[in-house]
């Protein structure tokens, strides 16, 4: 993979341990899946849209901690675009562990509502099957279930990156004058405000 603003280990451990001590914030493999919607949706999603559900209704030592969480979730971010880009998932470590991956489908699931363009499209049963069933969100018991539940565990990652790519490939955001331009990522600019919220430029914040 080429080199991207990775998140590191120690940044990566003090960004969850504040969210496990956060009410109302996302756990770990909660927010690895729901990071995994969110770059994956039919339309762009700006963190200023997002990032509060991630960290619940946190409380910030000072603006610099309150950057430093935003910067490490960003970072995050881009890394789960640059391991998509390489058919590689974040977070589905094993497959074995049915808590982690169901709080993982939970956390895509979740992102899902964040965008109305989700439900107008004809193959969001086929998308977000695998994660309804895995995360308990289906209304099946029985022998159907589990049926459901090994076939879904066959196809998760499959339907994860497929859904990715198609998505990537059509995804649009507004053009001027009205007019419509596809874009795979958000493009802000340096002196743009910061989309975490902070009110300080992107380049001086989270860039």
């Amino acid at each position: 993979m080429s080199a991207i603003d990775e998140p590191t280990p120690s940044s990566l451990t003090t960004l969850f341990e504040f969210l496990q001590e956060t009410e109302g914030a996302m756990n770990v493999p909660q927010t690895y899946g729901f990071l995994s919607g969110i770059v994956s949706a039919p339309s762009l999603l700006m963190p200023s849209l997002w990032l509060h559900e991630v960290w619940g209704e946190p409380e910030f030592q000072t603006a610099e901690h309150a950057s430093n969480v935003s910067q490490t979730l960003m970072e995050l971010y881009n890394q789960i675009i640059h391991a998509f880009d390489h058919g590689v998932i974040l977070g589905l470590d094993d497959l074995d562990d049915d808590e982690a991956v169901s709080e993982w489908c939970a956390g895509y699931l979740h992102s899902v509502t964040l965008d109305a363009e989700w439900a107008k499209s004809a193959q969001l049963g086929e998308q977000i099957f695998p994660m309804a069933i895995l995360s308990g969100a289906s209304e099946l018991e029985g022998d159907l279930l589990e049926q459901a539940r090994a076939t879904s565990l066959d196809v998760l990652e499959d339907t994860v990156l497929h859904s990715y790519e198609y998505w990537r490939r059509r995804r649009q955001v507004p053009g001027p004058e009205g007019g419509t331009i596809v874009r795979g990522r958000p493009k802000i600019g340096r002196n743009d405000p910061c989309p975490c919220g902070s009110g300080k430029k992107f380049k001086r914040c989270c860039a």
